[in-house]
């Protein structure tokens, strides 16, 4: 299009004017980091992560694609996993990324002493830092996990240490005169040198020891439980990061109904399991007179029963267990708070 005017003298000026275009700008969104965990994406089983180990970064917009390669692999998909320790930055290889997850390889940071770092992440070129929840992330050499978690009184607990090494460096490999030492708070519950330790994982560059000691000790309440790793010639000592381990007491409640009933008439005798998850099955006795057994359905046995003379009697039961709820006897020499009831014939 022309628009032209006239001037004096007469004089015809025109210009070319082109028409408007507009073409729309979207803004990149930032990514959100909400959770740096273990590859599993379990948020307290490795509460340190170890040089070596398989991490993972858990949010969104993280890359903008997803694609996949095995390590050593700095950059995937225009992203970068930078770990910032003071002034200095150590570039994580990656495994696996996505706009909701990105997993990588945790770099060697030239301390074996658990420290604290800052991930920074570089998507596009530009770079987001203080992307954390929380700001940081603790590396160390000694990583820690229990299993199960919460448990139940005398129920087999395994506590399992990962002490790693960085191989291809110089000076660190571990050698036999290292030891680690399972922690409950202050209290030392076991200590296991690395000398009769013969499992272990390669991922180069590292080697990561996998030490376990398992334990039914633990009394019930919540326990602080961490690993300490006393150094070699080469290496330095080093600690992991502190589990809160639950250790439940298993509750039964007995009860009876009718109370008080008639000589030769059926009473319902209940056993009430507290976790309700317990299964098998539950011995019902008159003090040490056995009256039945019943099978445990959703936390609760039921025996019916007219066996029962006159008088008063007290009622207990007995639980063999099912592997995961350990085994329970009621009466005057059992562990655990005294639990029966009193059933009144007539």
């Amino acid at each position: 299009m022309r628009n032209c005017f006239r001037a004096y003298p007469i004089i015809l000026l025109c210009s070319t004017l082109a028409p408007l275009s507009v073409s729309p700008v979207f803004a990149q969104e930032a990514p959100k980091i909400t959770n740096v965990t273990n590859a599993a994406n379990s948020a307290d089983k490795f509460p340190s992560l170890a040089p070596g180990e398989v991490a993972a970064i858990v949010g969104a917009n993280l890359a903008d694609s997803t694609a996949s390669a095995a390590p050593p692999q700095g950059v995937l998909s225009g992203v970068e996993v930078r770990f910032v320790s003071g002034s200095s930055e150590f570039l994580a290889s990656l495994v696996y990324v996505s706009p909701t997850v990105i997993s990588f390889v945790v770099p060697y940071i030239p301390n074996f002493e658990a420290q604290n770092t800052s991930i920074t992440l570089v998507k596009g070129g530009k770079r987001y830092a203080g992307l954390t929840s929380p700001g940081q992330v603790t590396v160390g050499a000694v990583g820690f996990e229990t299993s199960p978690n919460p448990a139940l009184y005398d129920e087999p607990i395994t506590l399992t240490a990962h002490v790693t090494e960085i191989q291809g460096y110089p000076g660190s490999r571990i050698n036999t005169g290292g030891a680690v030492t399972f922690m409950d708070g202050e209290t030392p519950l076991q200590m296991i040198k690395l000398s009769n330790v013969i499992t272990y994982t390669d991922m180069p560059p590292s080697r990561r020891y996998d030490i376990s000691y398992t334990t039914s000790r633990l009394e019930t309440g919540e326990h602080a439980l961490w690993v300490r790793y006393s150094g070699d010639s080469s290496n330095k000592a080093g600690i992991s990061g502190t589990i809160p381990q639950v250790v439940k007491k298993p509750e039964i409640t007995i009860w009876s109904s009718p109370n008080p009933s008639l000589l030769g008439h059926s009473v319902g005798l209940v056993a009430t399991f507290s976790p309700a998850t317990c299964t098998g099955s539950v011995d019902f006795f008159d003090e040490t007179h056995q009256l039945g057994t019943a099978t445990i359905e959703r936390g609760r046995a039921l025996l019916l029963t007219s066996a029962i003379p006159l008088g008063n009697h007290p009622i207990t039961v007995r639980y063999n267990g099912d592997g995961t709820c350990p085994a329970l006897v009621y009466g005057p020499a059992n562990d655990y708070t005294y639990r029966t009831t009193s059933q009144t014939v007539y």
